[in-house]
């Protein structure tokens, strides 16, 4: 979520980053979670938000970065039954899945593509796979997609 989405903190409307700075360890709505093998204090809001009635929106920085506003990372769930915990394991398992999309509407254009049948919906969706593969996994650049993209970009300037 952009740290620009409005929530209502004891009512008062604000974006999240200006209600940020007043986190502190100690407020009964802050946790220390830990996701895989990294530590975030999570202040948890449950509320409206702009243009929800009730989410659950959490405000995370890494345990040694409390404060930072460039630390900052803001995740939105409409599932309130869900702990801080499940939240952001949630998110740490889709994390990669939502870097590709955002690589393939950025970089390939994924999002000006126009497509209504299912068979060309298909074989974009293959195009735009083995692309992200190829640029992630040439050997200098693994698993960087960007650098990856540079690369194939320029040897294509240069043909």
């Amino acid at each position: 979520m952009r740290t620009n989405r409005i929530i209502y903190p004891n009512q008062i409307r604000q974006q999240a980053k200006a209600f940020a700075p007043a986190i502190r360890k100690d407020d009964p709505n802050v946790s220390l979670v830990t996701v895989g093998h990294r530590r975030f204090y999570a202040y948890r809001y449950e509320g409206k938000v702009s243009d929800c009635a009730k989410a659950v929106v959490l405000l995370c920085y890494s345990e040694k970065s409390l404060g930072n506003p460039d630390a900052l990372r803001v995740f939105i769930s409409m599932q309130t039954n869900l702990s801080t915990q499940e939240i952001l394991e949630m998110y740490a398992k889709r994390w990669s899945i939502e870097v590709f999309f955002r690589n393939c509407k950025q970089k390939l254009a994924f999002d000006k593509c126009q497509l209504r049948k299912q068979r060309g919906i298909e074989r974009m969706w293959l195009l735009l796979s083995l692309v992200h593969f190829l640029c992630c996994t040439l050997p200098d650049y693994r698993g960087a997609f960007e650098k990856g993209f540079a690369y194939f970009r320029e040897c294509l300037l240069q043909a």
